[in-house]
């Protein structure tokens, strides 16, 4: 893979939504070259963690924790910090992935790629809407009728743009069944046929240490040849809940709430500490 420099590798993320995906990448220090989400507020939020993880590699979180705790507006936060959000936002592309814009897109990254000296994508992650592959979905709307069922394919015009080392595709267990399966299995051959060796499993998030059951698809793929093969997992076995990420918090009556940052009753609470989601 290109890196960027000793401990960098190169990220494309598309569909990012609010960054959830992205996460990851942002803790384990890959570089994100671009993010495309159509929805506005998703992508704030995307640009406010991208600062954050900014913030905290240059020890200079105390501006961040300024706008946690209402000192500091979002815009002030941004102004306050431009040399890292210039750059974060010049990278968040809030438009919608269409026939109209998927070529436009894929030249304002590659300006963006050559702006940077980076001669390539290493990886590139992503997943659709899921909306349209979900039974819940589908009795809502007719398939045929969603443009969403077809969002898959431009995901590939991308791969074919940018031919990353290895890419990650997420979705819900019902793409397997949209169409009677035809979108799925149109998917893999024409990832196939690029040159990729994929492989998918069905990953739970509550396997990870996530208090919520979550069954997703988590399509990986890389280039035939290069020795890379999709990751064994060790399950995480807890018997945290809800409760349990609550106990910190202080008992609330109706009416009692209030905006900004609330007191704790007492440190990071056991599921914290074990899961360290507060690192």
């Amino acid at each position: 893979m290109h890196r960027v420099n000793d401990n960098e590798i190169t990220v494309l993320d598309m569909f990012s939504g609010a960054g959830g995906l992205s996460e990851g990448f942002f803790r384990k220090g890959f570089k994100f070259i671009a993010h495309i989400e159509k929805d506005e507020y998703a992508s704030k939020t995307l640009e406010t963690r991208a600062l954050y993880h900014s913030l905290k590699k240059n020890n200079m979180l105390d501006k961040y924790y300024e706008y946690l705790e209402g000192e500091i507006s979002s815009d002030q936060l941004f102004d306050e910090s431009e040399e890292f959000s210039k750059e974060i936002s010049s990278g968040v592309f809030n438009i919608e992935i269409s026939e109209e814009t998927e070529k436009p897109l894929i030249t304002q990254i590659q300006e963006r790629m050559t702006e940077h000296d980076i001669q390539k994508i290493d990886v590139m992650i992503g997943g659709p809407p899921c909306q349209a592959y979900s039974i819940v979905g589908r009795s809502r709307k007719r398939m045929n009728e969603d443009p969403r069922n077809y969002l898959y394919q431009h995901y590939i015009s991308f791969l074919k743009a940018f031919k990353p080392d290895l890419f990650i595709f997420e979705n819900v267990p019902g793409i397997f069944t949209a169409r009677n399966g035809t979108i799925f299995n149109d998917m893999i051959e024409g990832i196939k046929k690029m040159g990729y060796v994929t492989e998918h499993k069905i990953l739970d998030a509550a396997d990870f240490f996530v208090l919520q059951k979550r069954k997703r698809v988590v399509l990986m793929g890389w280039i035939s040849g290069n020795g890379y093969k999709y990751p064994d997992f060790t399950r995480e076995q807890h018997s945290y809940n809800v409760g349990n990420l609550l106990e910190d918090l202080p008992p609330l009556q109706l009416g009692a709430g209030c905006d900004g940052v609330q007191d704790y009753i007492r440190t990071f609470n056991r599921y914290l500490k074990e899961s360290k989601i507060h690192t």
